[in-house]
């Protein structure tokens, strides 16, 4: 990757990536980290989705390491790596995770993956996780769909986001990947001001960064990459390919999340 291909102008340098995973061959962790600071980030969010691999819904064990991989690399890497606490809330020990993750250095937040409802459907196992975000104020990253072909059995779509956002509107939500149907799934949480979106992974669909711009307002929408299953360099494109405001681009790459994960007024740390 040509560094003239990879580097963010100045005047939009540097960014947050809210929404990174660590790689499972553990070898390539620092030519990870190192495009990520070409690219012009400085700060990166890390969440497992599993330790060895993903696993819709994972074992204690699975979690625990995945948790504890994230909890190294951000001891390793300070000022550059931050963590979320992951769990399925499925396992009776989700919250006591919870109380231990953020005893570590580094953790801003809690994500979601799609483990999230119970053998009935029903969402009542995130409940908890939302209540204990909400009594402790720090956000929570959730993976959301609209998936062509119907969902995974735990996964949240966007709808279910508007019910936990309105369940707990004191609680900040990032709802990923714009929600995979992009169009509408920014629609649906239009009306709920603690959900936020990352329009992590997919492709880089004509107008969608735009779309969400307008119907949330560039206060809602933040910069994430879904590294390392997507590129950093690819994702940031979007940013910059983006016909939205040069000002807007900068409260995307940085202000938002360092507002949210770090209660920063959004000045650029550089």
């Amino acid at each position: 990757m040509r560094s003239s291909m990879a580097t963010l102008p100045s005047y939009v340098r540097p960014a947050i990536d809210m929404h990174v995973h660590p790689s499972f061959e553990r070898s390539k962790t620092e030519t990870m980290f190192a495009y990520a600071q070409q690219v012009g980030i400085t700060r990166i969010i890390l969440c497992s989705v599993g330790y060895s691999d993903t696993v819709e819904y994972p074992s204690l064990d699975e979690v625990m390491r995945g948790n504890e991989q994230v909890y190294t690399l951000v001891e390793h890497y300070p000022g550059f790596a931050f963590g979320l606490v992951y769990v399925n809330p499925n396992h009776p020990e989700a919250l006591s995770i919870l109380e231990e993750g953020f005893r570590q250095s580094g953790v801003v937040g809690i994500k979601l993956w799609v483990s999230c409802r119970d053998e009935e459907g029903r969402l009542h196992p995130v409940y908890p996780v939302l209540e204990f975000a909400q009594a402790h104020q720090v956000p929570v990253l959730i993976h959301s769909f609209y998936r062509t072909g119907g969902n995974l059995r735990g996964e949240l779509s966007p709808t279910d986001i508007a019910h936990l956002a309105q369940r707990y509107p004191q609680t900040p939500i990032v709802m990923a990947h714009l929600g995979g149907k992009w169009q509408r799934g920014v629609r649906v949480v239009r009306s709920y001001p603690n959900v936020f979106v990352d329009f992590s992974g997919s492709r880089a669909y004509l107008g969608s960064v735009e779309h969400a711009v307008r119907e949330l307002g560039a206060g809602r929408v933040l910069f994430g990459s879904d590294a390392h299953y997507r590129s950093f360099a690819g994702q940031i494109a979007k940013v910059m390919a983006a016909e939205i405001d040069l000002a807007d681009k900068r409260i995307i790459l940085w202000d938002n999340s360092a507002r949210l994960f770090f209660g920063e007024g959004g000045g650029h740390d550089r």
